[in-house]
């Protein structure tokens, strides 16, 4: 087989890349070689000169980007190491290979977060330690790779950081879900499994959900009723994905905090909030699969952006139910599951126990 090796002088270390060994320094002769089998050519002896320009282009090219490589060696909390502390401050489009660099996989670039279909920079002082975490009281496929940001390189930092947040006010994370299914996430699914965090049942599971799906990176998944999502006030509707029983399904809550009385549903407060869904114990929903929304935290300020506004549409509020105006009375805002509602709201019942997940029967 025969490859393109490069060598530099004042050696400081060494990569593997699919041009064979390239030393890691900068600004100094490059020095090609060409192996054939165990036998090594110096391009730079008589008879050796007609290396092309393209290749030692490509060489030059593969050294330079060898200059500001980024390898991450586990996701493991227990396994970090000063060389995993990563800094991506103020970058759009960070990239990162694996311990398994070595068997040629491609570089992964990350993203912060998208606003209007553009991505943004990460955030000043975003330096830090990916890491994989698993949600408490969630399955084991609600896992994800998050970001720590810390004061320093060491673990005593790692324990006293804070996990990086995106609008609106969430970690920052990469979905297992993702990682099982898309191939450009291989690098970092084979490190989870090298890293012994995730077992290859578990991500056959998550591919399979992968498959039944079309998830993104901005995509919201809940897998338990208990389980807190956020909502934008201002937002028409709020989409995510409803994972049980080894199943997915999209659900879509329209028009929550929208006013519809006038030709044009206006949506009368800014911020956003975490959420949760419940079981209704409320009397009149008795006998049912209803479910009421509980605002648990305000993430980013509610402000009223009409004048004047009478309230049909009550303030989100922290603790509290949301709430609606129905003919002068307020009540709950509420999905009723087995009622005429149920074939939109569909997806919600993959929360509900699987025994319990089938419509009641009523006399």
């Amino acid at each position: 087989m025969f490859s393109i090796q490069a060598t530099r002088l004042n050696l400081q270390r060494c990569r593997s890349t699919q041009f064979g060994l390239v030393r890691h320094c900068t600004g100094l002769q490059l020095i090609a070689f060409a192996t054939y089998g165990s036998q090594k050519r110096d391009f730079t002896k008589p008879g050796y000169q007609s290396i092309s320009d393209t290749t030692l282009e490509t060489i030059q090219y593969s050294a330079k980007r060898e200059a500001n490589v980024r390898i991450i060696t586990t996701f493991d909390p227990k396994k970090l190491q000063p060389p995993d502390f990563f800094d991506i401050s103020e970058e759009r489009y960070p990239s990162f290979y694996t311990r398994e660099y070595g068997n040629h996989q491609p570089a992964l670039p990350i993203t912060y977060h998208s606003e209007k279909g553009k991505y943004q920079e990460f955030p000043r002082d975003a330096g830090g330690f990916f890491y994989y975490h698993r949600p408490p009281g969630l399955p084991e496929i609600a896992g994800e790779i998050r970001f720590r940001t810390t004061g320093g390189r060491d673990m005593f930092s790692f324990e006293k950081g804070k996990d990086l947040l995106r609008p609106p006010g969430i970690p920052w994370r990469i979905p297992l879900l993702l990682m099982a299914g898309a191939d450009a996430y291989t690098p970092f699914r084979t490190r989870l499994l090298e890293d012994g965090l995730v077992s290859e049942k578990t991500m056959e599971i998550c591919k399979q959900i992968y498959l039944g799906g079309k998830f993104s990176r901005g995509s919201t998944f809940v897998f338990d009723l208990s389980q807190p999502f956020v909502v934008d006030f201002s937002k028409q509707s709020s989409t995510f994905w409803v994972i049980g029983h080894e199943k997915s399904g999209l659900c879509k809550l329209n028009h929550i905090f929208g006013d519809s009385r006038s030709a044009r549903k206006v949506f009368p407060y800014n911020g956003a909030g975490m959420v949760r869904l419940e079981r209704s114990t409320l009397p009149e929903h008795a006998g049912t699969h209803t479910l009421v929304m509980r605002v648990l935290q305000i993430v980013q300020p509610v402000q009223c952006t009409v004048k004047d506004y009478d309230e049909k549409v009550q303030r989100p509020t922290e603790g509290e139910l949301v709430t609606r105006t129905y003919k002068n009375v307020v009540r709950p805002w509420s999905v009723r599951l087995d009622g005429k509602e149920y074939s939109s709201f569909k997806a919600l019942l993959l929360l509900l126990p699987e025994k319990s997940s089938k419509s009641p029967q009523h006399k």
